[in-house]
């Protein structure tokens, strides 16, 4: 048995899941519930509350209805109109949903005799067999058939609230209310009535009715498809608020059927005793004595919610602020109409005393329903007891506000602010045509920047201004500052002002351009100056080098040709810094290279392999120019991302007056630099190299030293040292550097132990200064003359040096030179 049923219910399984291949089922999902902006309200008479909002997300196959309920004591008034609007889009389909009125059906069960009588709605219809269909109508008279029943409920449709029709005795009533009651029909003949009941609400249709005064039933027949997205709104107005009524009023939705959900507590009104809110648009900017004319404004949330009596409302300034006696008179808004006073004798309704401002509206006759009232204001402040700052007025009397202060604007003195929007603004350097950022300028109060007086505006060493005119846009009041660029001087521009505005000036320098030293990187910091009295400083943009170059640093030889050395690499900062093109300087055009040069004395030995590693950047060609210092390097088009070029296969040749320390490349050309300011034009000198005197081993190992004279040979080649032999005592002394050089020695002076040590290989040889003793190798030896230091230059006996290295040392007597020979 249990086989049976297992087998029984697996089969109706599987036919349920094939069902649902065929039958189209939505997705349950109940509608949310939600309200526009709830009302604020008072009690005792018709309002109009906030719009019911119901949201299906689905909206299935089928029938469904809610009742919407309001508060005990509260009553819906009927509307000539439907109270139901259609929110959806065509997406979701839901605006194909139209009003079905209210319908009924029913029939006439008996034949009714004379004085027999049928209710509708409250509204008696009399049986008189004599009555003629067709005849008077009316009359709330009948003739007993169905047909002359409906002709007469026709003719009195606006009063009983439905009209009628009859189909082969079967009588329709259908509501004259979009929104209406539901039908009440009574008899005074039992079994008169037969067959009453609501017509159902059409396909693709919705019907509200109205159950009770507080209750309507939303039903909506979705007959076709499943659709999405279905949205409505119910209209909540004219509705009596009963003097009960709490301070939230909230509706209740509660489910009948289909795709609604119960939504309780949706806040669609607020009951207000009366309050006003004070609203002071756009509060200015004061300066000390009086000010122009501003206006408050004081709004009802109900009718009469600002008390019709003395002291309605008071406003107190601060201290050393007082009212100007200027305008009495209290206006409807919007508009400038003044509110009637009662009687023409009445005093006026605005009362000025002082630091204190009140409003009486015991005397005026306000129109009905909630006012929006103006006053027009002027006030005074004295300079020597007002404080700079905001001036809020405190209010006070009879009418309830719903703020204790308003602002009604800033006391400031006499200056200005200038500020750049966007400071942080990055720029590249080498550009002649760099925005920088808007620039404003902005008087505190009227007047601080004078007319006629003059503002300067000075850009740092290395950024000139690329035009020779911009002009401030005047964004309030009416402040004009129009710059001329110096003619000796083009990192400096200035304006004359043109001020005669009563209201506080502000001036906007927008689409400024600069052109930057291709050295130039940091802060651009524009300083202010002039006889207007602007003097700041403020970052206007940041410069960024167009590129970064590193190079792999190795040992280079001085007067050593085609000498190998380490990659270069440049890197752009930003995309499009290197650029392609041509650059025009007055009516001659140069190719926008990038240049890498080498020192005087050094040279590239050959082309080196240049490539781009890295990026988009494309390159034309590379040559070598002036005498072979420079690589040429033409670009073909510039870049959409940061790109990097590798110089490689790098070989230098220098000659011997290349000095010692680090070999430096500098990276210029039109390629990075557009601005092309004077003595301004290498954007990086990096380190390349290190220049070395020859190794140990490596030097000619002869040489020549005349006494008396400062030119010495190495070899066969002429140089010049900074110090002369002498002949002191029979020996003959040499500067300890230029032996060194000769023997290719290192030489090592230490100045602490006053000693010189001279290294070449594993031999050693240390000297002293005025110690006859010396070491080769550590064995201490002795030689008949010490070693000085003579015009701060260390002297040794040329004979025992060049013996301890193995060299031999002579001596020309005719030309009075030391010769040194390994």
């Amino acid at each position: 048995m249990i086989k049976a049923r297992s087998k029984k219910l697996s089969i109706l399984l599987v036919l349920a899941m094939l069902m649902t291949m065929f039958v189209g089922l939505g997705t349950a999902s109940a509608a949310t519930y939600s309200a526009t902006e709830a009302k604020v309200v008072s009690t005792g008479s018709n309002q109009n509350l906030a719009s019911i909002i119901i949201d299906f997300p689905t909206l299935n196959v089928g029938t469904h209805k809610a009742v919407i309920k309001l508060p005990d004591s509260f009553v819906i008034n009927p509307l000539t109109g439907d109270r139901v609007s259609n929110l959806s889009d065509a997406s979701g389909g839901g605006n194909v949903f139209t009003n079905d009125v209210p319908k009924y059906n029913f029939n006439l069960g008996v034949t009714l005799q004379d004085n027999d009588t049928i209710e509708i709605n409250g509204k008696t219809f009399t049986v008189d067999s004599l009555h003629t269909n067709g005849g008077t109508l009316g009359d709330f008279v009948f003739d007993g058939s169905a047909a002359d029943l409906a002709a007469a409920i026709a003719a009195n449709s606006s009063t009983v609230g439905f009209t009628a029709a009859v189909n082969a005795g079967t009588i329709t009533l259908t509501s004259v209310i979009p929104n209406g009651p539901p039908a009440v029909v009574k008899s005074s003949r039992s079994g008169a009535i037969t067959n009453f009941g609501e017509v159902s609400v059409a396909s693709n249709k919705y019907r509200l009715t109205q159950l009770s005064a507080n209750q309507l039933q939303f039903e909506i027949n979705n007959s076709s498809t499943i659709k999405t997205n279905v949205k409505f709104a119910i209209s909540l107005n004219t509705v009596y608020i009963p003097n009960s009524a709490e301070k939230e009023i909230k509706v209740n939705i509660l489910k009948l059927d289909g795709d609604f959900g119960d939504g309780l507590g949706i806040l669609v009104g607020k009951v207000s005793g009366g309050a006003v809110d004070v609203i002071r648009t756009d509060p200015g900017t004061f300066q000390a004595g009086e000010s122009g004319v501003f206006t408050i404004n004081i709004r009802e949330d109900v009718n009469g919610a600002l008390e019709r009596s003395a002291n309605s409302l008071k406003f107190k300034l601060p201290k050393g602020v007082t009212w100007v006696n200027y305008d009495t008179n209290l206006y409807y808004f919007p508009g400038l109409t003044a509110v009637d006073k009662l009687n023409p004798g009445d005093p006026d309704p605005v009362e000025i005393s002082g630091d204190t401002l009140t409003i009486n509206a015991d005397k005026l006759s306000i129109n009905s329903g909630k006012q929006t009232f103006t006053i027009k204001v002027k006030i005074n402040i004295d300079a020597d007891e007002a404080q700079f700052g905001d001036i809020v007025a405190t209010i006070s009397g009879k009418t309830t506000a719903n703020q204790s202060s308003v602002l009604l604007g800033t006391y400031k003195d006499y200056g200005y602010t200038v500020k750049a929007e966007k400071p942080e603004t990055e720029v590249i350097a080498g550009r002649a045509d760099a925005e920088i950022s808007k620039i404003i300028i902005k008087e505190n109060v009227a007047g601080s920047l004078v007319n006629g007086r003059t503002v300067t505006i000075k850009l740092p060493d290395g950024v000139e201004f690329a035009d020779p005119t911009f002009n401030g846009k005047t964004e309030a009041g009416s402040l004009v500052m129009n710059f001329s660029r110096s003619a000796s001087d083009k990192s400096k521009a200035t304006a004359t002002i043109s001020n005669s505005g009563s209201t506080a000036g502000e001036v906007s320098l927008k689409d400024v351009k600069v052109k930057i030293a291709v050295d130039f990187t940091g802060d651009i910091v524009a300083k202010f100056s002039g006889s207007a009295g602007i003097n700041d400083e403020i970052v206007v943009a940041k410069a960024v080098a167009p590129v970064t170059v590193t190079a792999d640093v190795k040992d280079v030889k001085i007067g050593v040709q085609g000498q190998a050395a380490g990659n270069i690499v440049i890197k752009e900062n930003k995309a499009e810094a290197i650029m392609k093109g041509t650059k025009t300087i007055g009516t001659d055009s140069f190719d926008r290279t990038l240049i890498l040069e080498l020192p005087a004395g050094a040279k590239w030995d050959k082309l080196p392999t240049v490539k781009v590693t890295e990026g988009d950047l494309t390159i034309d060609s590379v040559t070598r120019a002036l005498d072979n210092r420079q690589v040429v390097i033409k670009i073909k088009s510039d870049s959409s991302k940061p790109s990097v070029i590798t110089i490689s296969d790098v070989f230098y040749t220098l000659d011997r007056t290349v000095p010692e320390g680090a070999l430096k490349v500098s990276v210029k050309g039109y390629a990075i630099d557009d601005a092309n300011i004077l003595n301004r034009t290498t954007a990086a000198s990096v380190v390349v190299a290190n220049c070395v005197t020859p190794a140990p081993g490596e030097t000619i190992g002869s040489g020549e030293f005349k006494i008396g004279s400062n030119i010495y040979y190495v070899g066969s080649t002429k140089k010049v040292m900074d110090v002369a032999p002498y002949i002191k005592n029979s020996r003959t002394y040499v500067p300890m550097r230029y032996l060194g050089e000769i023997l290719g020695a290192e030489v090592v002076w230490d100045d602490a132990a006053r000693t010189v040590t001279l290294t070449k290989g594993s031999d050693v040889v240390v000297f002293t200064i005025g110690s006859t003793t010396y070491t080769v190798n550590g064995e201490a030896k002795t030689a008949d003359v010490a070693p000085e230091i003579t015009n701060s230059r260390t002297m040794l006996p040329a004979r025992f040096v060049a013996e301890a290295f193995g060299a031999q040392v002579g001596w020309d007597p005719a030309t009075q030179t030391v010769l040194i020979q390994k």
